[in-house]
């Protein structure tokens, strides 16, 4: 079986302070806000990005890339939340 280009790697010792479990919603809202904005742009891109494939075969590297940052950006917020990652994110997606 082939490896799969796509991993969740969490390296973390699980403990959390009890304030920031309990204000992390209050402190994640500037990243969803900023996830929504970006998330409109991404179905924009993800529609020209099926007509470049359609045509071309071959996906558009620019516009590949930023849909991959958007959904990495969105899985770091998301283990945030839902405490399987402690460190606040950031707003740009760390490789």
């Amino acid at each position: 079986m082939p490896d799969h280009p796509i991993r969740l790697v969490v390296a973390d010792d699980l403990q959390r302070s009890r304030l920031t479990v309990v204000f992390r919603f209050f402190l994640a809202i500037p990243h969803l806000l900023w996830a929504a904005l970006l998330g409109s742009a991404v179905v924009v891109v993800v529609i020209i990005q099926w007509f470049a494939l359609l045509f071309t075969g071959h996906p558009v590297a620019g516009l590949h890339e930023f849909t991959r940052n958007y959904l990495r950006y969105t899985t770091q917020i998301e283990a945030y939340l839902l405490l399987a990652a402690d460190p606040f994110p950031g707003f740009v997606a760390h490789r």
